[in-house]
């Protein structure tokens, strides 16, 4: 196996479009030639590394591309000298054909990423890596997608677990699009009444690293059957979602619904030490509400506003969740201002005066359209 470093750590088109510039154009067109002929299989991406199976003329190699802070770690289980047609063929591969590339299997992501260890040793785990992208990973087809999950859903009703079947060990890598669909949403929610027992018989830290992995997997019908969360089982998944770095405020919400009052304070402890979890203090204001101390939450939040537009608009819809009616006038205002909506004009006009609704109407004409007459609003 030969290796060579190349300075940048960023697997984007452009920084692989200017690596595959500065090498010999003799060998891009070697690597060009190898994509041409289909050589390329057991195509892998995510954000720290590339790599695929190349079939040569001879022998199969693996070419591969590493993330590293000082730079790109690039080579081939080839024992020629670098760079070499393989992995240009790789880098052509992912600039051309980014759609064929596939996020590792599960099993495959292990601590320290023994990987290149097995290249060189040639055993790399070839069976845990589909050829093609299946079928899962690729955008919803109508016919297709619906045929397969109807298919694997079937399965579940031959099979004692949950874990044993199929669609547990497809649903992390689901494509997105598949989420976005109403014919899946519909069978999903439907699954979840059918196989209740099976699904919540799942220890909850497998919910939690599929949601981790695919957030747009709609798992709230789930959480409840969890409450209240164990407190290692809490603490071994709030560590692991701090571990990834990669937690969206919603899942620090659900952990916040399912824990007891020991993760509540580790929580808090937490994000004491790293404010930028919770840049707006909503996630502290929502343990204080889990205590049943809404009023602390409210002030929270009102002595605390945010700078940002964005910050604004959830801190805002927080509190209207939690304020009663006749304290929520103001806010609603604010989001009839924001909002293109015409219509919440007509829904608060009930609740301010003549004068005032005017006025807003008026402000709201000046904010949105500002060439527009008041009494005229243009959609």
């Amino acid at each position: 196996m030969t290796a060579r470093k190349y300075p940048g750590a960023l697997l984007d088109s452009q920084h692989i479009h200017d690596l595959l510039s500065s090498m010999p154009s003799a060998i891009v067109q070697h690597g060009r030639d190898y994509v041409y002929q289909e050589r390329v299989s057991h195509a892998l991406h995510d954000p720290r590394f590339l790599l695929a199976r190349l079939h040569g003329y001879q022998d199969s190699y693996v070419p591969f591309c590493i993330v590293q802070p000082t730079g790109l770690h690039v080579g081939c289980t080839c024992e020629r000298s670098q760079p070499c047609a393989h992995l240009t063929a790789l880098l052509w591969q992912y600039l051309t054909r980014p759609e064929e590339f596939m996020p590792p299997p599960p099993d495959l992501l292990q601590e320290d990423d023994p990987m290149i260890p097995r290249w060189a040793a040639g055993r790399f785990p070839w069976h845990l890596v589909p050829a093609q992208k299946p079928l899962w990973q690729q955008p919803w087809d109508d016919i297709k997608s619906l045929a397969f999950w109807d298919q694997a859903t079937e399965q579940l009703r031959t099979i004692r677990r949950w874990t044993d079947s199929q669609l547990a060990r497809i649903l992390p890598q689901l494509h997105p699009s598949w989420v976005q669909q109403p014919a899946w949403r519909s069978r999903w929610s439907q699954l979840i009444m059918d196989h209740w027992h099976k699904l919540t018989q799942v220890p909850f830290p497998y919910w939690w690293a599929l949601a981790l992995q695919n957030p747009s997997m709609p798992l709230d019908p789930l959480w409840p059957a969890y409450i209240p969360l164990p407190n290692d089982t809490w603490l071994n998944a709030a560590l692991n979602t701090m571990a990834l770095n990669r937690a969206e405020a919603s899942l620090y919400s659900i952990l916040i619904d399912l824990a007891t009052e020991p993760g509540l304070q580790w929580l808090q402890a937490t994000i004491a030490l790293k404010p930028d979890i919770d840049p707006w203090r909503l996630l502290t204001a929502r343990i204080l509400m889990r205590r049943n101390k809404r009023d602390q939450a409210v002030n929270l939040l009102r002595a605390t506003w945010p700078d940002s537009v964005q910050g604004q608009h959830e801190v805002r819809r927080q509190l209207l969740e939690w304020l009663p009616l006749e304290q929520r006038l103001p806010y609603l205002v604010a989001e009839c201002l924001e909002s293109p909506d015409w219509g919440c004009l007509e829904a608060l006009r009930p609740h301010l005066a003549g004068d005032a609704w005017q006025a807003l109407q008026q402000a709201k004409a000046a904010r949105l359209i500002p060439d527009a007459t008041p009494n005229d609003p243009k959609e």
